[in-house]
């Protein structure tokens, strides 16, 4: 059985530190703002810089299993290197999940079907349990 690798985006400190030394690195490779004796210090800040955004925008391409997710929505990526779907949460109307599938149904009556046959177990459930949490429930009242 295959695994799937979680990537949880809003929450991950060390995701969050990348990307303040992703923008401080940008900043300084574009303005120089120092008075450096070797010109080609900027070049190696702005390398770095791209560096750094490869490894935080890729995550996702690493692995062919992969569920990328925020506050908003999830992006699904199951049994494919390069092919994803995107789904907003606020989109969604129904999800369900049987033995080997997972089906996402839409309000603007788009399905999304995933295959989970070599999926664990664990982890097609976890996939559920993200989507069931984080999905805005249409006319429904919170107490």
């Amino acid at each position: 059985m295959k695994r799937i690798h979680f990537i949880r985006i809003d929450k991950n400190p060390l995701q969050i530190i990348l990307l303040i030394v992703l923008i401080i690195a940008m900043v300084i490779s574009i303005f120089k703002p120092f008075h450096l004796e070797n010109p080609k210090i900027y070049k190696y800040i702005y390398i770095t810089g791209m560096f750094l955004m490869i490894v935080v925008n890729g995550q996702l391409f690493w692995f062919k299993n992969a569920v990328q997710w925020n506050k908003k929505g999830i992006v699904i990526k199951l049994n494919a290197f390069f092919k994803s779907t995107s789904i907003s949460f606020n989109h969604i109307s129904d999800v369900e999940l049987t033995d080997n599938t997972l089906k996402i149904s839409r309000h603007n009556k788009k399905d999304s079907t995933f295959d989970l046959k070599d999926i664990e177990p664990s982890d097609s459930k976890k996939i559920f349990d993200i989507i069931n949490t984080n999905r805005i429930v249409e006319n429904s009242t919170f107490y």
